[in-house]
């Protein structure tokens, strides 16, 4: 273990894959510490691995470009203490340099003990009614911008940052008051702001919220944050196991390593959030599309967001909304080809979905299909499993999969080789004799031995193709097809001889010992198949269907 480790470590190293070299090399100083060649190994390996990440990590930064955003918030926001309910809380503030409006965030409390609450932003470029504090009065017509909906959980019992996304392209333009108004579905909650100013308020009171507005000056390439995660978390990684080493080198060999592990854990709380936002507007995106292949992008895109940040915003509802939106449902024809045959790969098909696929691909089962033909008095109609579009309109269905089986069978050959001659020299005998030295000594008798082989050989074989195609049922068009194929060979060699088995050479000796055995028919051979063909069909069409 110790030596293929190390070795596996130099080729790593000699190859410039510094990540597997210090993996390796470390895994082998575990098993044994006093090496010193691995040693002086990983104190090269490391430092390499560690500049490689580092040098992408810059480029990856360049690339991006520098991040510029302007805040706006109340003075002295830890000292919003006040609060009052929600209902109409609305908020001016005015831009010093245009942008895209990236978020706001308010102090807020949601004190239902089971009531969830959904809360958005509009946001307005006038103020109809300078002297009222009820917006009703004040903001009139269509907003300029409204923020993603996000949910405020029951029993939110002490005043908690909540922030609304904006996902526009419009910018802000520098030097303008705008206007923001909280909406609702419900009011049983609390917003926190200061007393005695006129530049927002709620409860129809004016006052001043806690409020945090964040403006995009940036032209950066957002999505290289995913990327950044990606390097500080494989710097974290192998500085985890220079630290894991250590004291094992210390105890073991009284070694101590001159290797220092960065601490990357700031930059990658930086990263995070920031890849997390990258995929969650991608995500959002994606999902003003009402298309399944859209809906399922976003779905993907959501979850990402969640890899990064887990419970990152409302995407895990979003990525649920999304998923049930561009999930796509499949309806398996019967095959064309022996029965047997189609009807066992479509059974599996059917019954044996990968895990895979499950995410966006739900396959119509032979249950859900008899209770269509059953509910529908189909059959009685003449209509079955074959009528596919009427079926697939019925099940509701968005493709629909067909596939045709050809198989072919070799059958048994049996090929015989007679009357093989062998021969050898062997010791027949030995004799003692006495020298005139008077000593004894053992002479060995030779001769030649024969013997006559029989050497038999069978084989048989059987293939088996499958072309298959996916139809969209919306537009009747092709939107996937191939082919799967497999084969099995039966092969069997053995012999038989007269004579002395000494005679024999390697090859017909170790014949001799095997025994005929029964080639399995053209069903069988087909039906081992089948098996395979079954798993790489179901492989392939998940593939298709796969995040």
């Amino acid at each position: 273990m110790f030596i293929s480790d190390y070795s596996s470590a130099k080729k790593a190293l000699k190859n410039k894959q510094y990540d597997s070299a210090v993996y390796y090399v470390s895994r082998s100083l575990n098993a044994k510490p006093n090496k010193k060649k691995a040693i002086k190994l990983l104190e090269i390996a490391y430092p390499q691995a560690v500049k490689y990440h580092q040098q992408k990590i810059n480029r990856l930064n360049t690339q991006k470009g520098s991040t510029s955003h302007e805040e706006y918030s109340i003075t002295n926001t830890a000292g919003a203490k006040s609060y009052t309910g929600w209902s109409n809380a609305w908020q001016k503030f005015t831009t010093t340099s245009a942008g895209p409006l990236k978020s706001i965030t308010l102090k807020l409390e949601n004190t239902h003990a089971t009531e969830n609450y959904n809360l958005y932003l509009d946001l307005y470029s006038m103020d109809n009614s300078p002297s009222n504090a009820n917006p009703v009065n004040k903001f009139l017509g269509s907003p300029v911008l409204t923020s993603n909906i996000s949910k405020i959980s029951s029993n939110t019992s002490s005043p908690t940052d909540f922030t609304f996304i904006f996902h526009s392209d419009v910018n802000l333009s520098a030097n303008t008051s705008y206007y923001f108004w909280l909406k609702s579905d419900g009011y049983s909650g609390r917003i926190y702001m200061n007393y005695g100013e006129e530049n927002g308020g709620s409860g129809n009171n004016f006052g001043s919220l806690y409020h945090k507005v964040v403006i995009d000056g940036s032209n950066e390439n957002k999505a290289k944050w995913p990327q950044l995660v990606d390097e500080y978390e494989a710097l974290i990684k192998l500085g985890s196991e220079i630290n894991r080493l250590r004291p094992v080198l210390l105890s073991a060999v009284n070694y101590n390593l001159i290797l220092t592990a960065g601490d990357y854990t700031a930059e990658l709380a930086e990263a995070r959030p920031r890849a997390a936002d990258y995929h969650y507007t991608k995500g959002m995106d994606y999902r003003e599309d009402i298309a399944k292949q859209s809906q399922k992008q976003a779905a993907i895109n959501f979850k990402l967001a969640l890899k990064y940040m887990p419970g990152y915003m409302n995407a895990q509802e979003l990525y649920e909304e999304t998923k049930a939106a561009g999930t796509f449902t499949l309806l398996i024809m019967p095959f064309d080809g022996p029965d047997n045959i189609t009807g066992f790969i479509r059974d599996q098909m059917m019954k044996n979905q990968s895990n895979a696929s499950k995410e966006f691909l739900e396959i119509v089962n032979r249950d859900q299909l008899e209770t269509i033909l059953n509910e529908f008095a189909l059959v009685q109609s003449g209509i079955t499993e074959n009528n596919y579009m009427e079926v697939g309109e019925l099940s509701g269905a968005d493709h629909i999969l067909s596939a045709t089986i050809v198989t072919t069978h070799s059958p048994v050959q049996k090929i015989t080789d007679r009357n093989i001659k062998q021969q050898r020299q062997v010791v027949l005998s030995t004799e003692e004799v006495v020298d005139s030295a008077g000593v004894t000594q053992t002479i060995k008798i030779k001769g030649t031995v024969k013997a006559t082989v029989q050497h038999f050989k069978k084989r048989a074989g059987a293939s088996l193709i499958l072309s298959y195609k996916i139809t969209d049922l919306n537009d009747n068009q092709i939107i996937y097809r191939g082919t799967v194929d497999g084969k099995e060979n039966f092969f069997n060699e053995w012999a038989i001889y007269k004579g002395d088995k000494r005679a024999l050479n390697s090859y017909y000796e170790r014949l001799v010992n095997n025994k005929e055995r029964f080639a399995p028919d053209a069903e069988t051979l087909i039906l081992k198949i089948a098996k395979s063909t079954s798993i790489k069909f179901q492989r392939k069409v998940a593939n298709h269907y796969s995040n």
